[in-house]
């Protein structure tokens, strides 16, 4: 995968690590961030609809996307969207 032109970072991962679904009592910032609801999942972390698409846009305005480049592997593992962006 080629860099930005930039040359900063090619992928960023939101998901919650072991650190951060157990954190140690009294820890602050990102380590308090990600809890639990009585259901068992995280609170405001949401499934994506029909699947994990390329790029994800809920509730944005003026949403512009120049110069960008989005690969995915063939065939799509289970649980991606056919779609590669979707838009809400």
């Amino acid at each position: 995968m080629d860099e930005g032109p930039l040359g900063t970072a090619k992928q960023y991962d939101l998901r919650p690590t072991n650190a951060d679904l157990a954190p140690p009592k009294g820890a602050q910032g990102r380590g308090n961030a990600w809890v639990r609801g009585q259901d068992g999942k995280i609170v405001g972390l949401f499934d994506y609809p029909g699947g994990l698409p390329g790029v994800f846009a809920q509730n944005v305005t003026d949403l512009e996307l120049e110069d960008m480049t989005i690969r995915r592997p063939e065939p799509l593992p289970a649980g991606w969207n056919p779609a590669i962006t979707v838009i809400w």
